[in-house]
């Protein structure tokens, strides 16, 4: 009896350590295993014994087959098919995990131990059907694992990370909401910032700006956080506090590109479009590729007057994206007032073109006006 309290005591050990679970303490691990009474064979315990030892030292395979020894001689011994269905889910063997824990569901277990030996299973299960698509299955398995343990905090967070990935983000967020009231010590930061993030998705701008700020004052050096906050300033057209977020993503991580790219289109809006041009150029060294801000910069060029400059940045953003209409519309435009005339009306019926196929109907109707405008008055243009 002693013995297989030892043996599902380090089983569960190994669930908590494996899954960063709330610290598991032995003492009330053990008292239940305590009453166990079985009649699998020694030999059958001592590889279950051998597979949690392996499994613990993350060598997976030798687990697994310790497992399976335990199985061939006890055919009964349910310790064996849960050991062994998180070993191979760990090993990524997701499809044969889930079977032998759907094996490991069907033995009728001691009433005192089954909350405690159904949770590793249930959230394992879950992992395994979250890896090989079948996600709404996995939720429900999340759900049983909380029924069982409804003060443990990882589940509430790994549940509402499933849940924004399926869209569910009111569900989500009430998840994580459960998951910070019950004050998790080492991931109150992760469940904030992924709370924000599906604030985000529901654009509720406000909400997701009060999480990022609980998550940079538990985690100040939070690139992210600072740039997520940022967005969120940013549509809500705060643009002084967004540039403020960007230019601390920028100093913990000089590289942001992204964050150079938000901090110029707020400078852009707030009209210090010298201040912007210098952010766009600091991002395309960063990213010579990136069309989008190829064309960011183009347009501050055009408010600078720097025409020539401004068409070279839109030949490269249309090189990077042959459908770019509103590319097309402006380069003309600049071509135009450059004296381009030939290939500026190429531009601009291209433009055209190209509006009137995504049934964008306002800016084709632009084009159009612009086209006139030039025609009829081609000084003035």
């Amino acid at each position: 009896m002693k013995l297989v309290g030892h043996i599902v005591m380090a089983a569960m050990a190994l669930f908590f350590l494996s899954t960063n679970m709330a610290e598991a303490k032995p003492k009330e691990i053990i008292a239940p295993l305590q009453k166990v009474d079985t009649s699998y064979s020694k030999g059958s315990l001592d590889y279950v014994e051998s597979g949690i030892l392996n499994a613990e030292a993350e060598k997976y395979e030798a687990a697994i087959a310790d497992f399976t020894k335990a199985i061939e001689l006890s055919s009964d011994n349910y310790f064996a098919y849960l050991g062994r269905g998180i070993a191979r889910i760990e090993a990524k063997k997701y499809k044969e995990g889930i079977e032998d824990l759907d094996i490991f569901f069907t033995f009728e277990k001691d009433k005192n131990l089954e909350k405690e030996l159904n949770n590793p299973a249930y959230y394992y299960r879950a992992i395994g059907k979250m890896q090989i698509g079948e996600k709404k299955e996995a939720l429900s398995d999340f759900t049983k694992a909380i029924e069982n343990a409804p003060d443990e905090v990882l589940l509430y967070g790994v549940r509402g990370e499933l849940k924004i990935n399926l869209g569910d983000y009111k569900g989500a967020i009430a998840d994580f909401t459960k998951a910070i009231s019950l004050k998790p010590k080492k991931l109150e930061a992760t469940y904030y910032y992924n709370r924000a993030f599906a604030k985000d998705k529901l654009e509720d701008n406000i909400g997701a700006i009060a999480d990022y700020t609980k998550v940079i004052k538990l985690d100040p050096v939070n690139e992210s956080a600072y740039f997520k906050r940022g967005l969120a300033n940013h549509a809500l057209k705060r643009y002084t506090e967004a540039i403020a977020d960007y230019t601390k993503t920028i100093d913990i991580n000089p590289n942001a590109i992204y964050a150079y790219e938000g901090r110029g289109l707020c400078k852009h809006t707030l009209g210090d479009a010298k201040g912007a041009l210098s952010d766009f150029d600091k991002a395309l060294k960063i990213d010579p590729a990136n069309g989008k801000i190829y064309r960011s910069r183009a347009l501050c060029r055009s408010d600078l007057n720097d025409n020539r400059g401004a068409v070279a940045d839109l030949s490269k953003a249309i090189s990077y994206d042959p459908n770019y209409a509103s590319g097309y519309f402006l380069r003309g435009v600049c071509r135009n007032i450059l004296g381009e005339t030939s290939l500026a009306s190429k531009d601009l019926e291209k433009a055209k073109n190209l509006y009137f196929e995504q049934k964008d109907y306002e800016n084709y109707q632009r084009v159009l006006e612009y086209i006139r405008k030039i025609d009829s008055n081609p000084a003035k243009s």
